[in-house]
């Protein structure tokens, strides 16, 4: 085996290992555990392996990307079997590879900063493409990374889920570029985006949260009675769920809520 291949295939494994890193960061930032400062930089890593990558290779980093994250965050899916959480999987990883082909393209082709926002804006699309159709699923967005950090998900409110998806889209294209490209000004400016922009984005929607007003709150409680599976199989199962939701309202009562409510699973029974 020649020197250059030992090489070819050792940089192959490096883009893949980074291609993984980046579905486990990512999913690491949905709740829970919801560490949402990571979906700023998770992407980073496979946006690296993009880099002079030819379509077929881009499209493998992007699945390996999407199917470790979406293979974690879609766990629960296995409840209905490991075929059908397989097949979900599967498709959405493809979003993720078809991404991934485009973004290499672009980040290949020499445009400069609009590269930025062209690779941005086709993440925003692969990700407004999956809630199309009857089938649409759009669970692990950028803006469920975000759903408890309540200062950023206020830019929700003007740009919607899509100007977020852009946003931390932009800065993890910066922060890739920071850990790849020698000091300079070009460094700096993306040092600065990295920085810059997140923190930009969380003083606004800081800035943008109401004081709280304690006449106008109210105190709500919300039951889950997380019934294992099956229980609704067996003839006892109604009465079993209400008393369940009846020990757990009960036990909720002592905080004075002003309502209680319960799932929609509460009831295992027709009630019409």
């Amino acid at each position: 085996m020649s020197l250059r291949s030992i090489v070819s295939q050792s940089t192959e494994i490096r883009k893949q290992l980074l291609a993984a890193v980046s579905g486990l960061l990512l999913a690491l930032s949905i709740p829970k555990p919801g560490i949402s400062v990571l979906a700023w930089v998770g992407l980073a890593p496979l946006l690296i392996s993009l880099r002079k990558t030819r379509a077929g290779q881009a499209a493998a980093y992007g699945l390996i990307t999407g199917a470790v994250y979406y293979g974690v965050i879609l766990y629960w899916l296995s409840i209905f079997g490991y075929l059908p959480w397989a097949l979900v999987v599967l498709v959405e990883a493809a979003f993720m590879a078809v991404f991934a082909m485009i973004a290499s393209r672009m980040l290949s082709a020499r445009m400069g900063w609009l590269s930025f926002p062209a690779v941005s804006a086709t993440w925003t699309v692969m990700q407004w493409a999956r809630c199309l159709g009857p089938y649409a699923f759009n669970w692990g967005s950028f803006a469920h990374t975000q759903a408890n950090n309540v200062s950023v998900i206020q830019l929700a409110s003007i740009l919607g889920p899509w100007g977020i998806e852009f946003l931390v889209c932009l800065v993890n294209l910066a922060v890739a570029e920071v850990l790849v490209c020698g000091p300079g000004r070009r460094r700096i400016a993306n040092i600065a985006i990295s920085i810059g922009l997140p923190a930009a984005v969380y003083v606004t929607g800081w800035v943008a949260v109401p004081a709280a007003n304690e006449e106008t709150n109210i105190k709500v409680a919300v039951i889950q009675g997380n019934l294992e599976r099956g229980m609704h199989d067996t003839d006892r199962s109604p009465a079993r769920s209400f008393n369940t939701y009846a020990r757990m309202s009960l036990k909720a009562a002592t905080d004075h809520p002003d309502l209680i409510v319960w799932s929609e699973s509460a009831l295992a029974d027709e009630i019409t």
